[in-house]
């Protein structure tokens, strides 16, 4: 056996010799790990006896009246239960240790439940170790099956918490994956953005000047002077293309973003902010949109840049492919109007609404 300067012990010119059997190579290894120990050689040859004897340079050790060596945690008590125990029951030809693999998996056992092993200090040739009084228990054959049995117990505990942190982490990616993870869409890949954000779209045409769409019976149309995104949670949805809604051309939409979850997931909602030239008594919306299912509210605001609850609800409505008038209740005329989206349309594993044009209708 060599020992390097690190502290590992290696075989060194490994040999078998004619009459060597299983269990002398298991006799060899309980006497190598007891010398390691102990720095004491724990089988006497013929000739070898009293204190004084010496084989390769160690003193033999101390035997107890049964004839047996003492373990080495009576000269060294911080050795682990699990090594001192197989080092002196290998040393038993009838009725210790009989395989190589016992003396392994002891070993690899006491390695993995008792890290003290790793601070042991290195006994020299030559150095005295404290003698303390033998402990008969720790020989005790039921003890060292108590101990193997915590040993395999605490081995199953650790394997069972690998696993449930192993799920948590599966399961927290798989979420990750399904909110933000894009999904497949029609629409090209520098359009494609994270949520909340904006979707780069090339700006609509401005509406004609005085252009005034066809209004059903029963109201007069208003023009709109202005439009802007409502969005009071996160980045407001394709800006650039939002006048779009006021040209009169079905060919031209304004679209939110794309949304890997419905409203109210991830926002409650966002809308239009339409600019009246005054206020006006509003009886009929008309939202000409190709995201049928959409869900929208008509709401008037007493400013141009409300917060949601400062604005009042006077009509709701999901909307069809193409046209869709929404009838409104007014108590009063306003010159703000909010077209507020709080569920999109779906569009394959994502959800997205757009909206063509916007017509709003007073009382004569």
């Amino acid at each position: 056996m060599r020992i390097s300067a690190s502290g590992d012990a290696v075989l060194a010119f490994p040999g078998t010799l004619a009459d060597s059997d299983a269990q002398s190579d298991v006799r060899g290894l309980g006497a190598m790990l007891y010398a390691l120990i102990t720095a004491r050689w724990p089988i006497r040859s013929g000739g070898l006896t009293g204190s004084a004897a010496t084989v390769g340079g160690l003193r033999l050790a101390d035997f107890g009246a049964d004839g047996t060596p003492v373990e080495p945690r009576q000269i060294r008590p911080e050795v682990p239960f699990e090594i001192s125990a197989v080092a002196v029951r290998s040393l038993e030809s009838n009725k210790g240790v009989r395989t190589a693999a016992t003396v392994q998996h002891v070993l690899e056992q006491a390695s993995v439940v008792d890290q003290k092993t790793d601070f042991i200090p290195v006994l020299r040739l030559g150095q005295r170790a404290q003698h303390v009084p033998a402990d008969e228990s720790l020989a005790d054959p039921e003890l060292l099956a108590q101990e193997r049995e915590r040993s395999q117990r605490m081995m199953w505990i650790m394997v069972g918490l690998g696993i449930l942190a192993a799920l948590v982490v599966g399961v927290v990616i798989w979420w990750m994956v399904s909110v933000f993870a894009p999904g497949a869409s029609d629409a090209p890949l520098d359009e494609q953005r994270n949520i909340g954000l904006t979707t780069n779209s090339t700006p609509a045409p401005a509406p004609a000047p005085g252009a005034v769409p066809s209004t059903p019976t029963g109201g007069v149309p208003v023009p709109v002077t202005g439009v802007t995104v409502f969005s009071p949670e996160g980045t407001p949805d394709g800006v650039n293309n939002v006048a779009a809604v006021l040209d009169n051309d079905p060919a031209t939409v304004w679209r939110t973003d794309q949304y890997f979850q419905q409203f109210p997931a991830l926002k409650k909602g966002v809308g239009l902010l339409a600019t009246l030239p005054s206020p006006a008594r509003l009886t009929n919306v008309s939202i000409t949109s190709p995201s049928p299912g959409t869900s929208v509210e008509i709401r008037t605001s007493p400013t141009n840049s409300p917060t949601l609850d400062q604005t009042q609800l006077i009509g709701t409505a999901q909307l069809g492919d193409g046209v869709t008038e929404i009838p409104v209740q007014a108590d009063q005329a306003a010159r703000y109007v909010l077209v507020w989206i709080t569920g999109l349309g779906t569009t394959g594993s994502q959800f997205q609404s757009a909206i063509a044009d916007l017509r709003f209708d007073a009382a004569p």
